[in-house]
Parts: structure tokens; sequence; C-alpha cells
């Protein structure tokens, strides 16, 4: 009788070994990504939210609304959206995802209404994984101002 294993033993132990990892790694990407999305997707969320609020309670007696591009959303306040103005805020969204958007215009722009809230245009907000192009959240701009998020 021989003691230990032999080679052929060794290497069907590592190969199974090296495919339960390559699926615990698969699946820890995946949940990262999954997760990474919807943190872009609830940052812009609020953001949209808090536009309305400030808009709505008169903060500053004036609009305030969002900008978006495909790799970033611009947080602003006035008449209209203005690229150049110094108090806005920009926020990156992180490598990897876009933003696209059926809202209207170059910059993409919506502007809560000050005291009522209404926006100046409706339409969706989409989020998507670059690398897994059906990787998508919604966010919906209502005609009274309310965001649903579809996740």
């Amino acid at each position: 009788m021989k003691n230990g294993f032999s080679i052929l033993e060794v290497i069907i132990a590592l190969a199974i070994l090296a495919i339960l990892a390559g699926i615990g790694f698969t699946a820890v990407v995946s949940s990262r990504t999954a997760k990474q999305l919807d943190i872009i997707t609830d940052s812009i969320a609020a953001k949209l939210e808090e536009a309305r609020t400030n808009a709505v309670s008169g903060k500053n007696g004036t609009n305030f609304g969002l900008a978006l591009n495909t790799t970033a959303y611009t947080y602003w306040s006035g008449s209209s959206y203005n690229q150049s103005d110094s108090s806005n805020s920009v926020y990156s969204v992180t490598p990897g995802f876009s933003i696209t958007s059926t809202i209207p215009g170059t910059y993409h722009a919506v502007m809560f209404a000050r005291i009522t809230g209404v926006p100046d245009v409706t339409g969706n907000i989409i989020i998507t994984n670059n690398q897994d192009t059906s990787t998508t959240d919604t966010i919906i701009i209502g005609v009274l101002g309310d965001i649903t998020v579809i996740k």
C-alpha cells in the first residue's frame, strides 16, 4: 500500500479548486458591479430630489436642477443651466458606467420650478454598465416632479 497522493490526484484537486475560485471571483465581481450601479443611480436620484426640494422650499429664491452628460452630472441653481457657473457642483460617474437621457437639449438639463417643484422637462435617465449593456437602472422624471427609480 502506498502513502500519499498520486500526481493525477493532485492535478484533479487543483483543477477543482481553480474552477471553484473562478466561480467565486465572477460572483464577487458581478456583485460589486451591481452595487456600483445602485450607488450611481441612488446618487443621481438623490440630487434630483434635492434640487426639487430646494426649489419647492424657495431656497435662495431660485430654481434648481441637474444637467447630465455621459460621464458626469451637475447640480445647479438659477433661472437656467450655465455650465461655467462656479457655484455648480459636478459629480463624476464611476469609470465603466455611463449616463444616457431622453431629456431634450444639449445639456440634458432638468430644472425644477421655484415653489411648485414642477420640472421644465420630463424624461428618463439611464445608467448603464459599459461592460454589460443589458445591466441598466432607469430614473424617470414625471410631469409633477416625481422621481421614480427602476432597478
